[in-house]
């Protein structure tokens, strides 16, 4: 493996962990130079992986104004929020399905205390 390869893989590590932690604000201007010298390395790895990062659509490619974090817009929120609302539903399905048992009476004599008994 060259060492511009490894770099690159570095960078692009390096990179995708501040996207996802939000160390960059959704629509901030990304700029090769700045990371390059943050990371002590040359353009060519970190232009790289910001491109490895475009085909992931987690870097957004504005012809003219060069590499941007990606916007959501109301409806891509909508779609994330459905589907996280579907997925937290099917886990809670799966969950209570493993944990169903028959439930029977709880027998307790009037001078007993419930909490202790239960």
């Amino acid at each position: 493996m060259s060492t511009t390869h490894s770099k690159s893989v570095l960078v692009y590590r390096q990179i995708k962990c501040h996207l996802r932690s939000g160390h960059y604000a959704p629509g901030q201007r990304i700029d090769p130079a700045t990371l390059a010298a943050q990371f002590s390395t040359s353009l060519t790895p970190v232009r790289f992986a910001l491109y490895r990062l475009v085909g992931e659509e987690l870097v957004a490619d504005h012809t003219r104004s060069g590499l941007h974090v990606p916007m959501f817009s109301e409806i891509a929120l909508r779609d994330l929020y459905d589907w996280m609302e579907r997925l937290l539903l099917m886990a809670c399905d799966v969950g209570a399905a493993r944990h169903t048992r028959q439930r029977g009476t709880l027998a307790v004599a009037p001078n007993e205390d419930v909490v202790k008994r239960t």
